[in-house]
């Protein structure tokens, strides 16, 4: 009997001395890295700070070519993809890339509208599947961009081109 009530008082004391004692940020100490500070951020993301910009960009899309028919598509009925990207540029003087930032762009995914399709390749007896076929997106001001079927359906990450609805910068905490 005397040995338990022998071992009751310290872990009692222990117990108290864990509830009582302060932590790191209540001492304000330097050490604290940025991954275990707590701040009032409305999330766990440190990098999510800034608020998004929204792009000018179609709430519909004519997808025609060799598909079954000719189809418009409402966007908003598909879910938004999370893409981010790196951005730097070659300067020409001092021969070395200039970092311009990091920008996270939220959007619909190429691959999720082309899924919702059928191909009709014109030459589909020669070569099946259809793996041989590239994509034009095209807006109204004339600017093309030109993608293979490989590049969209047989990545690493298939949902990384993206027909953006919004953008921010990415702004690490300290």
């Amino acid at each position: 009997m005397k040995t338990t009530s022998f071992f009751r008082l310290p872990v009692l004391i222990l117990i108290a001395m864990a509830l009582l004692s302060p932590s790191c940020i209540m001492l304000d100490l330097d050490a604290v890295s940025g991954s275990t500070l707590v701040w009032d951020s409305g999330s766990n993301n440190y990098f999510n700070r800034e608020a998004y910009t929204t792009l000018q960009g179609p709430k519909r899309l004519l997808i025609d070519g060799e598909v079954e028919q000719t189809t418009e598509i409402k966007l908003s009925r598909f879910p938004l993809r999370t893409v981010t990207i790196k951005e730097a540029v070659w300067c020409e003087e001092g021969d070395s890339i200039a970092f311009l930032g990091t920008y996270r762009y939220d959007g619909y995914a190429l691959c999720d509208i082309l899924s919702s399709l059928k191909v009709d390749k014109a030459s589909k007896e020669d070569l099946w599947p259809p793996i041989d076929l590239y994509i034009e997106v095209r807006n109204e001001a004339g600017d093309l961009a030109v993608f293979s079927w490989g590049e969209i359906f047989y990545s690493a990450n298939m949902y990384g081109i993206v027909i953006a609805k919004r953008v921010t910068r990415v702004i690490p905490g300290k």
